[in-house]
Protein backbone atom coordinates (compact mmCIF):
# COMPACT_ATOMS: atom_id res chain seq x y z
CA UNK A 1 0.00 0.00 0.00
CA UNK A 2 1.44 3.36 -1.07
CA UNK A 3 1.02 6.45 1.08
CA UNK A 4 0.82 9.98 -0.31
CA UNK A 5 1.50 13.26 1.51
CA UNK A 6 1.81 16.88 0.40
CA UNK A 7 4.75 18.73 1.97
CA UNK A 8 5.07 22.41 2.86
CA UNK A 9 6.30 23.31 -0.66
CA UNK A 10 3.17 21.84 -2.23
CA UNK A 11 4.96 18.80 -3.67
CA UNK A 12 3.65 15.27 -3.21
CA UNK A 13 5.74 12.70 -1.37
CA UNK A 14 5.05 9.02 -1.99
CA UNK A 15 6.18 5.91 -0.19
CA UNK A 16 9.78 5.87 1.03
CA UNK A 17 10.26 9.55 0.20
CA UNK A 18 8.36 10.36 3.40
CA UNK A 19 11.19 10.55 5.92
CA UNK A 20 9.50 10.87 9.33
CA UNK A 21 6.23 9.03 8.82
CA UNK A 22 5.15 9.14 12.46
CA UNK A 23 5.24 12.93 12.59
CA UNK A 24 2.89 13.25 9.58
CA UNK A 25 0.81 10.10 9.97
CA UNK A 26 -2.46 12.05 10.27
CA UNK A 27 -1.73 13.82 6.97
CA UNK A 28 -1.22 10.65 4.94
CA UNK A 29 -3.59 9.60 2.22
CA UNK A 30 -4.04 6.16 0.67
CA UNK A 31 -5.82 5.11 -2.49
CA UNK A 32 -7.27 2.05 -0.78
CA UNK A 33 -10.33 1.55 1.35
CA UNK A 34 -10.14 -2.00 2.74
CA UNK A 35 -8.07 -3.26 -0.18
CA UNK A 36 -10.34 -1.66 -2.77
CA UNK A 37 -9.14 1.38 -4.72
CA UNK A 38 -11.59 4.22 -4.15
CA UNK A 39 -9.43 7.38 -4.06
CA UNK A 40 -8.26 7.70 -7.64
CA UNK A 41 -6.64 11.10 -7.17
CA UNK A 42 -4.12 9.48 -4.85
CA UNK A 43 -3.84 6.54 -7.25
CA UNK A 44 -2.93 8.92 -10.08
CA UNK A 45 -0.15 10.43 -7.94
CA UNK A 46 1.12 6.92 -7.19
CA UNK A 47 1.15 6.08 -10.92
CA UNK A 48 3.13 9.25 -11.67
CA UNK A 49 5.66 8.29 -9.02
CA UNK A 50 5.93 4.69 -10.30
CA UNK A 51 6.31 5.52 -14.01
CA UNK A 52 8.89 8.24 -13.24
CA UNK A 53 11.04 5.89 -11.14
CA UNK A 54 10.72 3.13 -13.76
CA UNK A 55 12.35 5.47 -16.29
CA UNK A 56 9.37 5.80 -18.63
CA UNK A 57 10.00 9.15 -20.29
CA UNK A 58 7.63 8.97 -23.25
CA UNK A 59 5.72 12.21 -23.60
CA UNK A 60 1.96 12.14 -23.10
CA UNK A 61 1.53 8.36 -22.78
CA UNK A 62 2.94 5.09 -21.44
CA UNK A 63 3.75 2.83 -24.41
CA UNK A 64 3.83 -0.37 -22.38
CA UNK A 65 1.19 -2.98 -21.55
CA UNK A 66 0.17 -2.88 -17.89
CA UNK A 67 -0.72 -5.80 -15.62
CA UNK A 68 -2.44 -5.00 -12.32
CA UNK A 69 -2.87 -7.51 -9.52
CA UNK A 70 -5.89 -7.25 -7.27
CA UNK A 71 -7.56 -9.04 -4.42
CA UNK A 72 -10.04 -11.81 -4.99
CA UNK A 73 -13.66 -10.70 -5.59
CA UNK A 74 -12.66 -7.14 -6.42
CA UNK A 75 -15.73 -4.99 -7.36
CA UNK A 76 -16.31 -4.35 -11.06
CA UNK A 77 -16.75 -0.59 -10.61
CA UNK A 78 -13.18 -0.38 -9.21
CA UNK A 79 -11.87 -2.10 -12.34
CA UNK A 80 -13.89 0.21 -14.54
CA UNK A 81 -12.51 3.39 -12.93
CA UNK A 82 -8.97 2.01 -12.92
CA UNK A 83 -9.22 1.17 -16.63
CA UNK A 84 -10.60 4.63 -17.39
CA UNK A 85 -7.68 6.24 -15.54
CA UNK A 86 -4.99 4.21 -17.33
CA UNK A 87 -6.47 4.43 -20.81
CA UNK A 88 -7.50 8.08 -20.83
CA UNK A 89 -4.80 9.64 -18.63
CA UNK A 90 -1.76 7.53 -19.52
CA UNK A 91 -2.77 6.08 -22.91
CA UNK A 92 -1.62 2.52 -22.19
CA UNK A 93 -1.97 0.17 -25.18
CA UNK A 94 -3.41 -2.74 -23.20
CA UNK A 95 -4.43 -3.64 -19.65
CA UNK A 96 -4.93 -6.92 -17.79
CA UNK A 97 -6.03 -7.85 -14.27
CA UNK A 98 -5.13 -10.89 -12.20
CA UNK A 99 -5.21 -12.32 -8.67
CA UNK A 100 -1.74 -12.21 -7.14
CA UNK A 101 -2.28 -15.46 -5.19
CA UNK A 102 -2.97 -17.41 -8.40
CA UNK A 103 0.11 -15.94 -10.08
CA UNK A 104 2.24 -17.08 -7.14
CA UNK A 105 0.68 -20.55 -7.19
CA UNK A 106 1.36 -21.12 -10.89
CA UNK A 107 4.90 -19.76 -10.59
CA UNK A 108 5.90 -21.83 -7.54
CA UNK A 109 4.04 -25.00 -8.59
CA UNK A 110 4.20 -25.06 -12.42
CA UNK A 111 2.84 -28.58 -12.76
CA UNK A 112 0.41 -28.43 -9.85
CA UNK A 113 -3.26 -28.80 -10.65
CA UNK A 114 -4.67 -28.97 -7.12
CA UNK A 115 -3.80 -26.83 -4.13
CA UNK A 116 -4.98 -24.37 -1.50
CA UNK A 117 -3.99 -20.71 -1.69
CA UNK A 118 -4.01 -18.62 1.50
CA UNK A 119 -3.16 -14.99 0.81
CA UNK A 120 -2.83 -12.57 3.70
CA UNK A 121 -2.89 -9.00 2.43
CA UNK A 122 -2.77 -5.65 4.15
CA UNK A 123 -6.52 -5.38 4.71
CA UNK A 124 -7.98 -8.75 3.65
CA UNK A 125 -7.22 -12.44 3.75
CA UNK A 126 -8.68 -14.82 1.21
CA UNK A 127 -8.57 -18.59 0.74
CA UNK A 128 -8.76 -20.08 -2.77
CA UNK A 129 -9.06 -23.81 -3.44
CA UNK A 130 -7.57 -24.80 -6.83
CA UNK A 131 -8.94 -28.06 -8.28
CA UNK A 132 -7.64 -29.39 -11.60
CA UNK A 133 -6.07 -26.07 -12.41
CA UNK A 134 -9.20 -23.97 -11.78
CA UNK A 135 -10.44 -22.00 -8.80
CA UNK A 136 -13.52 -23.38 -7.06
CA UNK A 137 -15.37 -20.11 -6.55
CA UNK A 138 -18.13 -21.69 -4.45
CA UNK A 139 -15.62 -22.67 -1.75
CA UNK A 140 -13.53 -19.48 -1.88
CA UNK A 141 -13.62 -17.23 1.13
CA UNK A 142 -12.54 -13.67 1.80
CA UNK A 143 -12.05 -12.23 5.33
CA UNK A 144 -11.62 -8.53 6.03
CA UNK A 145 -8.64 -9.07 8.34
CA UNK A 146 -5.09 -8.45 7.19
CA UNK A 147 -1.64 -7.28 8.13
CA UNK A 148 -2.92 -3.86 9.19
CA UNK A 149 -5.11 -5.41 11.89
CA UNK A 150 -2.25 -7.63 13.12
CA UNK A 151 0.10 -4.66 13.35
CA UNK A 152 -2.48 -2.52 15.11
CA UNK A 153 -3.24 -5.31 17.60
CA UNK A 154 0.45 -5.81 18.43
CA UNK A 155 0.90 -2.04 18.76
CA UNK A 156 -1.90 -1.79 21.31
CA UNK A 157 -0.64 -4.82 23.27
CA UNK A 158 2.87 -3.37 23.56
CA UNK A 159 1.59 0.03 24.66
CA UNK A 160 -0.60 -1.58 27.34
CA UNK A 161 2.25 -3.78 28.59
CA UNK A 162 4.88 -1.02 28.58
CA UNK A 163 3.06 2.23 29.39
CA UNK A 164 6.35 3.93 30.28
CA UNK A 165 7.41 3.65 26.62
CA UNK A 166 4.06 4.73 25.19
CA UNK A 167 5.54 7.32 22.82
CA UNK A 168 8.51 5.17 21.78
CA UNK A 169 6.32 2.25 20.67
CA UNK A 170 5.02 3.65 17.40
CA UNK A 171 2.96 1.98 14.71
CA UNK A 172 5.99 1.83 12.41
CA UNK A 173 8.05 -0.05 15.01
CA UNK A 174 5.16 -2.44 15.62
CA UNK A 175 4.98 -3.12 11.88
CA UNK A 176 8.74 -3.74 11.80
CA UNK A 177 8.39 -6.24 14.65
CA UNK A 178 5.62 -8.06 12.77
CA UNK A 179 7.80 -8.37 9.67
CA UNK A 180 11.05 -9.37 11.40
CA UNK A 181 10.11 -11.19 14.61
CA UNK A 182 6.68 -12.77 14.16
CA UNK A 183 5.93 -16.06 12.47
CA UNK A 184 2.95 -18.32 11.77
CA UNK A 185 2.62 -21.23 14.19
CA UNK A 186 2.03 -24.60 12.62
CA UNK A 187 0.34 -25.90 15.75
CA UNK A 188 -1.06 -23.05 17.83
CA UNK A 189 -1.99 -25.09 20.93
CA UNK A 190 1.40 -26.77 21.05
CA UNK A 191 3.11 -23.38 20.78
CA UNK A 192 1.11 -22.11 23.76
CA UNK A 193 2.17 -25.09 25.88
CA UNK A 194 5.84 -24.62 24.96
CA UNK A 195 5.81 -20.91 25.79
CA UNK A 196 4.22 -21.75 29.13
CA UNK A 197 7.44 -23.54 30.11
CA UNK A 198 9.90 -21.15 31.80
CA UNK A 199 12.99 -22.85 30.37
CA UNK A 200 11.65 -22.66 26.83
CA UNK A 201 10.69 -19.05 27.43
CA UNK A 202 14.21 -18.10 28.62
CA UNK A 203 15.81 -19.80 25.62
CA UNK A 204 13.56 -18.37 22.90
CA UNK A 205 12.51 -14.99 24.23
CA UNK A 206 13.70 -12.02 22.14
CA UNK A 207 14.53 -8.69 23.72
CA UNK A 208 14.22 -5.56 21.63
CA UNK A 209 16.14 -2.40 22.51
CA UNK A 210 14.17 0.76 21.86
CA UNK A 211 16.16 3.74 20.60
CA UNK A 212 17.41 5.92 23.44
CA UNK A 213 16.35 9.53 23.29
CA UNK A 214 18.44 11.75 25.53
CA UNK A 215 16.36 14.27 27.46
CA UNK A 216 16.66 17.76 26.14
CA UNK A 217 18.94 19.72 28.40
CA UNK A 218 17.98 23.32 28.95
CA UNK A 219 21.05 25.55 29.38
CA UNK A 220 21.08 27.15 32.81
CA UNK A 221 21.07 30.88 33.36
CA UNK A 222 24.17 32.69 34.48
CA UNK A 223 24.12 34.46 37.88
CA UNK A 224 23.87 37.81 36.14
CA UNK A 225 20.88 36.61 34.08
CA UNK A 226 19.21 35.22 37.19
CA UNK A 227 19.59 38.55 39.01
CA UNK A 228 18.24 40.42 35.99
CA UNK A 229 15.28 38.05 35.81
CA UNK A 230 14.49 38.57 39.50
CA UNK A 231 14.69 42.34 39.06
CA UNK A 232 12.35 42.14 36.07
CA UNK A 233 9.83 40.05 38.02
CA UNK A 234 10.01 42.48 40.97
CA UNK A 235 9.50 45.41 38.60
CA UNK A 236 6.43 43.78 37.05
CA UNK A 237 4.95 43.03 40.48
CA UNK A 238 5.47 46.64 41.56
CA UNK A 239 3.76 47.90 38.39
CA UNK A 240 0.77 45.59 38.93
CA UNK A 241 0.36 46.66 42.56
CA UNK A 242 0.71 50.34 41.64
CA UNK A 243 -1.96 50.00 38.96
CA UNK A 244 -4.34 48.33 41.41
CA UNK A 245 -3.75 51.06 44.01
CA UNK A 246 -4.43 53.79 41.47
CA UNK A 247 -7.67 52.11 40.38
CA UNK A 248 -8.76 51.71 44.00
CA UNK A 249 -7.88 55.34 44.72
CA UNK A 250 -9.91 56.56 41.75
CA UNK A 251 -12.95 54.51 42.84
CA UNK A 252 -12.73 55.78 46.44
CA UNK A 253 -12.39 59.40 45.32
CA UNK A 254 -15.41 59.07 43.03
CA UNK A 255 -17.50 57.56 45.83
CA UNK A 256 -16.31 60.28 48.23
CA UNK A 257 -17.41 63.01 45.83
CA UNK A 258 -20.85 61.38 45.55
CA UNK A 259 -21.22 61.18 49.33
CA UNK A 260 -20.19 64.82 49.75
CA UNK A 261 -22.77 65.84 47.16
CA UNK A 262 -25.40 63.74 48.95
CA UNK A 263 -24.53 65.37 52.28
CA UNK A 264 -24.92 68.84 50.80
CA UNK A 265 -28.33 67.91 49.33
CA UNK A 266 -29.48 66.48 52.63
CA UNK A 267 -28.42 69.64 54.48
CA UNK A 268 -30.32 71.74 51.95
CA UNK A 269 -33.46 69.59 52.27
CA UNK A 270 -33.44 68.20 48.71
CA UNK A 271 -34.96 64.82 49.55
CA UNK A 272 -35.59 63.30 46.12
CA UNK A 273 -32.22 64.33 44.67
CA UNK A 274 -30.52 63.00 47.79
CA UNK A 275 -32.26 59.65 47.33
CA UNK A 276 -31.11 59.40 43.68
CA UNK A 277 -27.48 60.15 44.54
CA UNK A 278 -27.55 57.90 47.61
CA UNK A 279 -28.73 54.93 45.54
CA UNK A 280 -25.82 55.39 43.08
CA UNK A 281 -23.04 55.67 45.66
CA UNK A 282 -22.41 51.91 45.72
CA UNK A 283 -22.59 51.60 49.50
CA UNK A 284 -23.22 48.04 50.66
CA UNK A 285 -26.71 47.18 51.81
CA UNK A 286 -25.55 45.78 55.11
CA UNK A 287 -23.97 49.15 56.00
CA UNK A 288 -27.21 50.94 55.14
CA UNK A 289 -29.32 48.60 57.29
CA UNK A 290 -27.40 49.15 60.52
CA UNK A 291 -29.98 51.81 61.51
CA UNK A 292 -32.93 49.45 61.30
CA UNK A 293 -31.10 46.79 63.34
CA UNK A 294 -30.48 49.28 66.14
CA UNK A 295 -33.96 50.88 66.23
CA UNK A 296 -35.99 47.74 65.36
CA UNK A 297 -38.70 49.97 63.96
CA UNK A 298 -40.33 49.79 60.53
CA UNK A 299 -38.74 53.08 59.54
CA UNK A 300 -37.67 53.84 55.97
CA UNK A 301 -33.95 53.32 55.39
CA UNK A 302 -31.73 56.02 53.94
CA UNK A 303 -31.64 54.11 50.66
CA UNK A 304 -35.46 54.18 50.49
CA UNK A 305 -36.39 57.55 52.02
CA UNK A 306 -40.08 58.29 51.33
CA UNK A 307 -40.93 61.32 49.27
CA UNK A 308 -43.57 63.91 50.06
CA UNK A 309 -46.07 62.11 47.84
CA UNK A 310 -45.52 58.85 49.75
CA UNK A 311 -46.04 60.69 53.03
CA UNK A 312 -49.30 62.10 51.65
CA UNK A 313 -50.47 58.60 50.73
CA UNK A 314 -49.56 57.33 54.21
CA UNK A 315 -51.43 60.15 55.86
CA UNK A 316 -54.42 59.58 53.56
CA UNK A 317 -54.59 55.90 54.52
CA UNK A 318 -54.28 56.74 58.18
CA UNK A 319 -57.05 59.35 57.92
CA UNK A 320 -59.41 56.89 56.22
CA UNK A 321 -58.86 54.26 58.89
CA UNK A 322 -58.58 56.49 61.92
CA UNK A 323 -60.35 59.71 61.19
CA UNK A 324 -60.15 60.99 64.77
CA UNK A 325 -56.35 60.89 65.08
CA UNK A 326 -55.48 61.84 61.48
CA UNK A 327 -53.63 65.04 62.31
CA UNK A 328 -51.67 63.36 65.13
CA UNK A 329 -50.64 60.49 62.84
CA UNK A 330 -49.41 62.89 60.17
CA UNK A 331 -47.36 64.73 62.79
CA UNK A 332 -45.88 61.40 63.94
CA UNK A 333 -44.88 60.54 60.36
CA UNK A 334 -43.20 63.89 60.02
CA UNK A 335 -41.25 63.22 63.20
CA UNK A 336 -40.19 59.79 61.89
CA UNK A 337 -39.03 61.44 58.68
CA UNK A 338 -36.93 63.94 60.65
CA UNK A 339 -35.34 61.10 62.60
CA UNK A 340 -34.64 59.16 59.40
CA UNK A 341 -33.03 62.19 57.77
CA UNK A 342 -30.77 62.75 60.77
CA UNK A 343 -29.89 59.05 60.77
CA UNK A 344 -29.03 59.18 57.04
CA UNK A 345 -26.87 62.22 57.67
CA UNK A 346 -24.94 60.37 60.40
CA UNK A 347 -24.34 57.37 58.13
CA UNK A 348 -23.25 59.62 55.28
CA UNK A 349 -20.76 61.45 57.49
CA UNK A 350 -19.40 58.19 58.87
CA UNK A 351 -18.84 56.84 55.37
CA UNK A 352 -17.16 60.10 54.34
CA UNK A 353 -14.72 59.85 57.26
CA UNK A 354 -13.99 56.19 56.43
CA UNK A 355 -13.36 56.94 52.76
CA UNK A 356 -11.12 59.89 53.56
CA UNK A 357 -8.99 57.71 55.85
CA UNK A 358 -8.83 54.95 53.20
CA UNK A 359 -7.83 57.43 50.48
CA UNK A 360 -5.09 58.84 52.71
CA UNK A 361 -3.69 55.34 53.38
CA UNK A 362 -3.75 54.52 49.68
CA UNK A 363 -1.87 57.71 48.82
CA UNK A 364 0.75 56.92 51.45
CA UNK A 365 1.20 53.43 49.98
CA UNK A 366 1.61 54.90 46.49
CA UNK A 367 4.25 57.34 47.71
CA UNK A 368 6.08 54.54 49.56
CA UNK A 369 5.96 52.28 46.51
CA UNK A 370 7.31 55.00 44.24
CA UNK A 371 10.14 55.65 46.69
CA UNK A 372 11.00 51.93 46.84
CA UNK A 373 10.90 51.69 43.05
CA UNK A 374 13.31 54.60 42.72
CA UNK A 375 15.69 53.01 45.22
CA UNK A 376 15.58 49.70 43.33
CA UNK A 377 16.30 51.47 40.05
CA UNK A 378 19.23 53.37 41.57
CA UNK A 379 20.64 50.18 43.11
CA UNK A 380 20.35 48.38 39.76
CA UNK A 381 22.09 51.23 37.95
CA UNK A 382 24.88 51.31 40.55
CA UNK A 383 25.37 47.55 40.28
CA UNK A 384 25.46 47.79 36.48
CA UNK A 385 28.08 50.56 36.58
CA UNK A 386 30.16 48.54 39.04
CA UNK A 387 29.95 45.50 36.76
CA UNK A 388 31.07 47.55 33.76
CA UNK A 389 33.93 49.05 35.71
Amino acid sequence: MALVMRDLDGENQVGNDITNIEAVRFQLKSQFDRNVVTHFEAQEQVFDYMFTHLGIDTEGCVNHPVLITEAFLNPNYSRQLMSELLFECYGVPSLAYGVDGLFSFHFNVPDGETGLIVNCGYHTTYVLPVITGKVDRSCARRINIGGFHITNYLHRLLQLKYPAHFNAITLSRAELLVHEQCYIAEDYQEELQQWGNSDYYDQHVRRIQLPYAAPASVPGLTPEQQRERRRELARRLIEINARKREERLAEDEEQLNQLLAAQDLLDEGEDEEFQVIWNTTGVQEQERRKVSKKTRRPVALPGTIPSCKDLGVISLRIETQFTVVGAATLLLCRMCWIRTSSRALLICRKLIITLQARIERTRQKIVAANTADESITEASATEHRTYEY
